[in-house]
């Protein structure tokens, strides 16, 4: 997550944007919410690479940096396999709906964002 964050501050400056604090708080109740935002963030990941690609293939985002959207590199597939084995084995089915609760709240979060 360290990673990611440095790679968004770096693309906010580079595009001459401030960080600026979220109008709202982003709150977990327990440990599952938190690994169902984790899983929309990692999970982006995976799409990242494919924004990342067709971009670069775009007139006009000749010298734009991806770093945010593959702040993995070629581990995105290896790391992803990895947090989804860990969700895979840690999470008991009765806590799904935790899981979930925390990756709505997230997608709100970010939907409100502005």
């Amino acid at each position: 997550m360290k990673e990611r964050s440095f790679h968004l501050l770096k693309r906010l400056t580079s595009l001459s944007l401030k960080n600026q604090t979220a109008s709202h708080d982003l709150e977990f109740d327990n440990e599952h919410e938190a690994l169902g935002a984790m899983y929309v963030i990692e999970g982006s990941t995976l799409g990242g690479n494919v924004i990342a690609k067709q971009l670069s293939k775009t007139e006009g985002f000749d010298e734009v940096t991806f770093n945010f959207f593959g702040c993995y590199q070629e581990n995105t597939g290896p790391m992803w396999k990895n947090f989804k084995e860990v969700l895979d084995t840690e999470v008991a089915e009765e806590n799904y709906s935790k899981v979930l609760s925390g990756a709505k709240k997230l997608y709100t979060f970010l939907l409100n964002v502005n």
